[in-house]
Formats: C-alpha cells, sequence, structure tokens
C-alpha cells in the first residue's frame, strides 16, 4: 500500500510538468503528491511494511517530485527577496542536517529532525504563497486571471493573462488580455 502511494507520488512528477504553474490542476496533482508523500511512510511503518527498498524508492520519488515542482514554478515565477533567503534558510537548515549526519554516523544521512520535517512542510507550502501573492497582485495564477479565466492559451512562446486592460490582443467576448513573453 505504502509503495502504490509512492507511485502517485511518481505519477503526480510529470502531470505537474503539464500544466501551467498555479493552476487548479497544478494544484490538484501538486496537492495529491505531497498528500502521498506525508502518509506513505506513516502507512508503511503501521501496516509493519517498512523495508529499505521502500525507504531508497520513497527518496527517488521525494526527488522527482521536487525537480518538477521546481522545474515549472522556477520558470514562472520572478523571486522576490523575502522568497529567495526564505529557501536560502531552508537549503542551510537541510546542509547542517547533513553535515551533522556525516559527523555523527560517518556517512550521509537522511536525518529526520523535528527541523527537517519543519522545512519540508515550508518547502512543501511554499507554491502555495507564491499562488496567493500573484494572485493578490493581479498577475493572474498559471497563466490565466484570477478571478476572471482568460480563453486564451499560450501561443508561440507567449503566455497571455487576463488583466483587464487594453494590450491589442482581442476576442469577442472577452477581456483584452497583456503579453508576458516565457523565457
Amino acid at each position: 500500500m505504502a509503495n502504490i502511494l509512492t507511485t502517485v507520488r511518481i505519477i503526480c512528477a510529470p502531470l505537474i510538468l503539464i500544466f501551467p504553474a498555479f493552476s487548479t490542476q497544478f494544484y490538484v496533482f501538486y496537492l495529491l503528491g505531497g498528500i502521498t508523500d506525508a502518509i506513505d511512510g506513516t502507512v508503511a511503518r503501521k501496516l509493519g511494511k517498512a523495508t529499505a527498498w521502500g525507504a531508497k524508492y520513497d527518496s527517488a520519488a521525494d526527488i522527482l517530485f521536487a525537480l518538477a515542482a521546481l522545474i515549472r514554478i522556477i520558470g514562472s515565477v520572478d523571486f522576490p527577496l523575502w522568497l529567495l533567503l526564505w529557501i536560502g534558510t531552508i537549503a542551510f537548515i537541510k546542509a547542517a542536517n547533513m553535515i551533522a549526519g556525516f559527523l555523527r554516523y560517518h556517512r550521509f544521512t537522511a536525518v529526520h529532525s523535528v527541523w527537517n520535517k519543519v522545512c519540508g512542510v515550508a518547502v512543501f507550502l511554499s507554491p502555495l504563497f507564491i499562488g496567493a501573492e500573484l494572485c493578490m497582485a493581479g498577475k493572474g495564477a498559471g497563466g490565466h486571471g484570477c478571478m476572471r479565466h482568460c480563453k486564451h492559451r499560450r501561443r508561440a512562446g507567449i503566455r497571455l493573462y487576463c488583466q483587464g486592460r487594453p494590450c491589442g490582443v482581442k476576442n469577442a467576448g472577452l477581456p483584452r488580455c497583456r503579453k508576458r513573453f516565457l523565457r
């Protein structure tokens, strides 16, 4: 059962790459992957099915899922200073935990300390905060308007999103949209 949950997370990784960052579909698969990450280890222990292979499979799924989320988000956001500081703090705590594990056990280990878990939750919640900030700034989510949904989709490397301001892109019955060139 736990390995099935881990497999679901692995399947969610490419699915979050398919959909625009911060769109409803992105969040569905992102949250599903996060929930399976939170419960798969507990399920394995409760059922007495925890194995070394399962732990490695879980770690591989974590890496794939994190990379997919990072790839999708980095291309969609200009990071503010507070977020860069947040990421730096989390990276420092993770590195300190790895160094402490190496000094204690003479090999690199995944230390499951309280601070490591807090950092993991903070990293997982970051896309939710980024999406909320984009929405409040009126920049929309996932290339779409936050309150109104633009029927335009990506075209020729240009992301269009509804702002209710003229930009030259016209479509009968829809607000005009603003262009933003993709990186």
